[in-house]
């Protein structure tokens, strides 16, 4: 598949209509009919003709293509100086044993873990985030976090809403380390993590998002998330560009 061209492509707010227009030509997003609502798992082909629907981390695939060929080449390196903090959003054992994709709970997990403990050496600050359902005598099984993720020192905040942010103190927390810079990981994409990214957005924060550390309950809805979403609200990464920057240090 040729790749696709990167001449009129606009960094830093999103995709712009030429980047739209480069993808679709690649194969990459679904063509809406006349206004219609995209037939789900329907792409073009390079020489226009329609294929047939591929698996969904087949059609996560040309994102990831995006990602690597814009995001980790033609974008500055991830923040990592000071007045940056991770934070890791609903890591709690129930939550990582849904079925999820493209990456499962665990390899989210896994890669959050290490993400934490090479913040934690750069001594940048780590934010362990968790949900409490509301007005209930008891949490369900699984609601701790999930081992590796919070440590003695790091912020822990558990919050009865989507987002990280409203009625939990974080932001005031946040503050008084001097932190203007977060970068976001977690589950879910779409959930808790699009959720915190929109608060910490409004609250003036510059934000990165881990598109190899997070995942949704589908991937095209992850997919969309981190090519087109995200990009609005901040510049996305890999988990590796992370631990590259921190160990060069």
């Amino acid at each position: 598949m040729p790749l696709p061209s990167l001449a009129h492509l606009e960094l830093g707010s999103g995709y712009t209509q030429d980047m739209t227009h480069a993808v679709q030509a690649a194969g990459t997003l679904p063509e809406p009919d006349d206004g219609r609502s995209a037939v789900a798992g329907s792409s073009r082909a390079v020489h226009g003709a329609r294929h047939a629907p591929t698996a969904p981390h087949d059609r996560y695939r040309p994102y990831r293509l995006y990602d690597r060929l814009v995001m980790e080449t033609s974008k500055p390196a991830p923040g990592a100086g000071p007045g940056t903090a991770l934070v890791l959003i609903d890591l709690m054992p129930r939550i990582v044993a849904l079925p999820l994709a493209p990456h499962t709970g665990e390899e989210v997990a896994a890669r959050c873990v290490r993400l934490a403990e090479a913040f934690r050496a750069g001594g940048r600050p780590v934010v362990a985030v968790r949900v409490e359902r509301p007005n209930v005598a008891e949490q369900p099984p699984g609601s701790g976090f999930v081992e590796g993720v919070a440590r003695p020192g790091d912020i822990k905040i558990v919050k009865r809403t989507v987002g990280a942010f409203h009625g939990t103190g974080l932001h005031e927390q946040l503050r008084g380390l001097g932190v203007d810079r977060l970068v976001l990981a977690g589950l879910v994409t779409t959930m808790g993590v699009e959720s915190t990214a929109r608060a910490a957005s409004d609250h003036g924060y510059e934000i990165e998002f881990v598109e190899d550390a997070m995942s949704a309950f589908a991937a095209d809805e992850h997919a969309f998330a981190v090519g087109r979403i995200f990009p609005r609200f901040g510049e996305v990464h890999a988990a590796a560009s992370y631990l590259k920057a921190l160990a060069a240090e």
